[in-house]
């Protein structure tokens, strides 16, 4: 299946991808630090051929006002400002560039699991001290930040979404 996928990371907005040439396109948590998203959904309209997919995994207000204290909390330890918009703007934003939104679907209690069994997993390395002396500050340091990622979004203010939306055939 290898020879038939390819597999480009690019820059929305700034890449060399021809344009109606790709049968999908994936982001995780691509619009995070966008503060102009609705540029980025135009942009993957015009990279989507039609039938083209698009697959987004991202962080969201559960509600404008009520992610306002989390997101003071998550820029404090992020290296990056984060731009949270909600459920309804995303679904509207993607909707108002032509692409026909067909699930919007709340993960935070599935991507904290994931998180955590991670953590754990990564502590009984920890443990053996197999790690090198000058990757342990490294990996403490990413162990914090899917730490307090999972405290944010347990707080239930901020979530983690998995948007799936097309572009209709023409």
């Amino acid at each position: 299946m290898a020879d038939k996928i390819t597999i480009q990371q690019s820059s929305l907005g700034n890449c060399d991808i021809e344009p109606g040439s790709r049968d999908a396109v994936f982001g995780h948590a691509a619009l995070l630090g966008l503060k102009e998203k609705d540029s980025i959904f135009n942009d993957i309209w015009v990279l989507l051929k039609p039938g083209g997919q698009v697959l987004l995994a991202e962080f969201i207000a559960k509600s404008a006002n009520g992610a306002q204290k989390d997101t003071a909390k998550w820029a404090k330890f992020e290296k990056m400002k984060p731009y949270f918009v909600t459920l309804d703007q995303i679904k509207q934003g993607l909707a108002a560039s032509h692409l026909d939104v067909h699930q919007a679907a709340d993960m935070s209690e599935e991507f904290c699991s994931h998180i955590t069994h991670g953590l754990a997993g990564l502590t009984n390395v920890l443990k053996q001290g197999t790690i090198p002396k000058d990757q342990r500050s490294w990996i403490m340091w990413e162990v914090e930040l899917w730490a307090r990622r999972v405290l944010v979004l347990q707080g239930g203010n901020i979530g983690f979404y998995l948007f799936h939306a097309s572009r209709g055939d023409e």
